[in-house]
C-alpha cells in the first residue's frame, strides 16, 4: 500500500515553499473528511470495516496527518533558528521529524488495519514526546527573552536617571518621576528574581511556568511604568512638542525637524534632505524648487517606501493623515497644523499655540530611543490560520487581518505599514497564539487517542485538590493549592498534553463536604486542526 499514490500527493515537508503549511493542513482536513465519510458508511452497513477502501482511506489520513505534523515541526525549527535557540534544541526537533518520517516510510508497506494501528501508536508517542520537549524549549526561549530585556533595562535606567537629574538641575520638580523610576527598578529586580527561580525548577513544570509568568508580568508592569516616565520626560524635553486638536506649530532654524501624525505642512529649506513616509497612502507632496528625487525602486526596502528629495532648496507643501516628515538642512521654515508630535534639533526656535521654545541643542540618538520605547505597541492575536494585528505607532493606530500565521510574513507586513525595522517589531510585538502547543497537543491527543488509557481523578479537600492521572503508560500524582476547575484543567493539560475537552471527558471529581464549592466555568477553545476525533483511530485504524 502506497499512501503517496492518492488524491493528495505530498511534497516533502522539508521543502519549504510559500503556503506549504496551509496546503498540508488542507490535505489533512480533506483526508479527515474522507475518513469520516467512510466511517459513516461503515456504521450504516454500506461497506465492511475490514474492506480495502476503509484501509486505504485510513492510510491516506494517517499519511497526511504525519506530513502535517512534520510541516509544523519544521516551521517551529525554522522559528527557533531565527531566534537563536540553542543547537541541541534544534537537533531534538530534527530527531522527532526523522522519527515521524520513518513511520511514514513504514506506512508505505502497511497492508492491514493492525499495521496501521501500530504505526498510529508509534506516531502518537513521537508526537507526545515532541510536544513536551517543544514546550520546554519555548519556555527557555521566553526566559532568554526576559534575560535580554533585563540586561537592556539596566542601561535604560541609567539613561533615565541622567535625564531626570538634568531636569531637576534646571528647576523642574522631579519628585513624582523619581518615584516612578524607583518603581521601575524594583519591578526589573522582581522580574530577574522570578526568572532565576523559574530556571532553578524543572523546565515545563507547573512551578517553573508559574515563576515564568510572574517574571513576564513584572516586565509588563515595568513597561507600563516606563511609558509614564517617558511621557513625563517628553513633556519637558527641549525641541519636542506633542500636539492635539489641530494645533499650529511654526519653526525657524538650522538642523533637523521631524513631524509625525495627521498634518498639513508648509515648509522651505536650503540645501536640505527631505524624507516623507506616507503610512496611510493618502499623502500629497507639492515641490517647488531644486532637488534630486530618489526613485521608488532605489528607496525600496523593508518598510513603507519613502519619498526622498536630496539637495532640496525651495518650498514644499505636504499633507497626509498618517505621515512622518523629516527635513534636515539650513534656513528651515515650517508652518504646520495638525495632530501628532514634532521634534526640532539644532539651532532655532519653534512656537505652538501656547508658547515659544528653543530647538534642542544637539540631535540625540538617545532621544530617538526614548521616542520609540514610548510610541510603539504591537499586538498579534493568532486565531486559526489568520492573525489579527493591532499597532500603535507614534500618534497613529492601525488594525488589520492577515491570512497567515507565519511570523516572518507578519513582521514583513507590519514593516510595510509602519516603516519599523524587523528588530523594532520583534522587540515590541506581543503575540497571543493558541496554535503552537495547544493545537499540536490536540493532534496527539485527539487523533490517536485510545480513550481507555486516560484516567483522571480529582479529590477536592478544603482549599486543595489532589490529582491522580493515568495517561498511556505513565502515572502522576500532585497537589494543587486551588479548587478552581479552570486552573486544575490547565495544570493537567500542562502535564499531559491532553486538551481541555479530553480532560473534562475523563475527569472524575470527588468534592469533600467541607470543601469550598467549585463551579466549572470553562470556555472551550476549539482547536483549529484536530477537533473531536477521539474515535477515529479506534474505529477506523484498529480491529
Amino acid at each position: 500500500m502506497n499512501p503517496g499514490n492518492n488524491s493528495n500527493p505530498q511534497a516533502s515537508a522539508r521543502d519549504k515553499v510559500p503556503g506549504q503549511r496551509e496546503r498540508m493542513k488542507n490535505n489533512y482536513e480533506n483526508s479527515r473528511q474522507n475518513l469520516l465519510d467512510v466511517k459513516d458508511r461503515v456504521h450504516n452497513g454500506q461497506i465492511s470495516a475490514n474492506s480495502e477502501e476503509v484501509c486505504n482511506v485510513s492510510s491516506v489520513y494517517l499519511n497526511d496527518t504525519i506530513t502535517y505534523m512534520v510541516t509544523r515541526l519544521s516551521d517551529t525549527k525554522e522559528d527557533f533558528e531565527d531566534k537563536g535557540v540553542p543547537e541541541d534544541s534544534i537537533e531534538r526537533i530534527d530527531e522527532y521529524i526523522g522519527q515521524l518520517e520513518e513511520q511514514q516510510e513504514k506506512l508505505e508497506d502497511a497492508n492491514d488495519r493492525e499495521e496501521l494501528a501500530e504505526i498510529a501508536q508509534d506516531v502518537r508517542k513521537v508526537w507526545h514526546d515532541g510536544s513536551k520537549d517543544l514546550y520546554k524549549f519555548r519556555s527557555l526561549n521566553v526566559m532568554n527573552g526576559i534575560g535580554n530585556y533585563i540586561d537592556e533595562a539596566d542601561s535604560i535606567s541609567e539613561r533615565l536617571e541622567s535625564e531626570i537629574e538634568r531636569l531637576n538641575e534646571s528647576g523642574v520638580d522631579t519628585t513624582d518621576v523619581e518615584l516612578m523610576l524607583e518603581r521601575y527598578n524594583t519591578l526589573i529586580e522582581n522580574a530577574s528574581e522570578y526568572r532565576e527561580l523559574a530556571l532553578d525548577e524543572e523546565q515545563g513544570s507547573s512551578e517553573s511556568l508559574a515563576y515564568m509568568q510572574q517574571a513576564v508580568d513584572a516586565t509588563r508592569q515595568a513597561n507600563d511604568v516606563l511609558r509614564d516616565i517617558l511621557e513625563f520626560l517628553k513633556d519637558h524635553r527641549p525641541g519636542f512638542a506633542n500636539l492635539s486638536d489641530d494645533t499650529n506649530v511654526s519653526a525657524n532654524g538650522n538642523g533637523t525637524a521631524v513631524i509625525s501624525g495627521n498634518f498639513d505642512i508648509n515648509l522651505s529649506a536650503t540645501d536640505a534632505k527631505l524624507v516623507v513616509k506616507d503610512l496611510a497612502g493618502d499623502a500629497t507632496i507639492e515641490m517647488d524648487g531644486e532637488y534630486e528625487r530618489i526613485t521608488l525602486e532605489e528607496s525600496m526596502g523593508r518598510g513603507t517606501p519613502a519619498a526622498v528629495y536630496l539637495d532640496f532648496t525651495g518650498d514644499a507643501h505636504i499633507n497626509g493623515s498618517r505621515l512622518t516628515m523629516m527635513v534636515s538642512g539650513g534656513n528651515i521654515s515650517i508652518d504646520a497644523t495638525g495632530t501628532g508630535s514634532t521634534v526640532f534639533t539644532g539651532e532655532g526656535t519653534y512656537a505652538t499655540d501656547s508658547e515659544t521654545m528653543d530647538w534642542a541643542g544637539t540631535y540625540s540618538t538617545e532621544d530617538e530611543d526614548f521616542d520609540d520605547e514610548e510610541e510603539i505597541e504591537i499586538e498579534v492575536a493568532i486565531e486559526g490560520e489568520q492573525s489579527e494585528v493591532k499597532i500603535k505607532f507614534n500618534e497613529t493606530e492601525d488594525e488589520f487581518t492577515l491570512n497567515t500565521t507565519d511570523l516572518n510574513e507578519i513582521i514583513s507586513e507590519i514593516g510595510n505599514r509602519t516603516s519599523l525595522t524587523d528588530e523594532q517589531i520583534e522587540q515590541y510585538m506581543e503575540i497571543d497564539e493558541g496554535e503552537d502547543f495547544d493545537d499540536e497537543e490536540e493532534i496527539e491527543g485527539e487523533d490517536f487517542d485510545d480513550g481507555e488509557e486516560i484516567e483522571i481523578g480529582v479529590a477536592i479537600e478544603g482549599e486543595q485538590s489532589e490529582v491522580k492521572i493515568k495517561f498511556n503508560e505513565t502515572e502522576d500524582e500532585f497537589t494543587l493549592n486551588t479548587t478552581d476547575l479552570n486552573e486544575i484543567i490547565s495544570e493537567i493539560g500542562n502535564r499531559t498534553s491532553l486538551t481541555d475537552e479530553q480532560i473534562e471527558q475523563y475527569m472524575e471529581i470527588d468534592v469533600d463536604e467541607h470543601s469550598v464549592n467549585s463551579t466549572m466555568n470553562v470556555e472551550i477553545d476549539e482547536g483549529e486542526d484536530f477537533d473531536g476525533e477521539e474515535e477515529i483511530e479506534n474505529e477506523a485504524l484498529e480491529e
